[in-house]
């Protein structure tokens, strides 16, 4: 597969959304966790929004870096 193509810019952006996904799903697994030992409400709300901010950070950046048409 051709780096340069669209098939491996889309191909990348998939396991780039996918990998977002799963992050997501650990972020509110230790929310859920963090919760049933009995922390903080609040807190907790607070570091699963801080946790979710910068998944979509990284996740944002990864996609303007794969999507870019030019070589870096």
């Amino acid at each position: 597969m051709d780096e340069g193509s669209g098939l491996g810019r889309d191909a990348d952006a998939n396991v780039i959304q996918a990998a977002y996904q799963e992050k997501v799903r650990d972020i509110f697994k230790v929310l859920a966790d963090a919760l049933s030992v009995g922390e903080n409400e609040r807190a907790c709300q607070q570091r699963f929004k801080r946790a979710l901010i910068l998944a979509k950070k990284a996740r944002d950046l990864a996609l303007e870096a794969a999507l870019d048409e030019e070589p870096a």
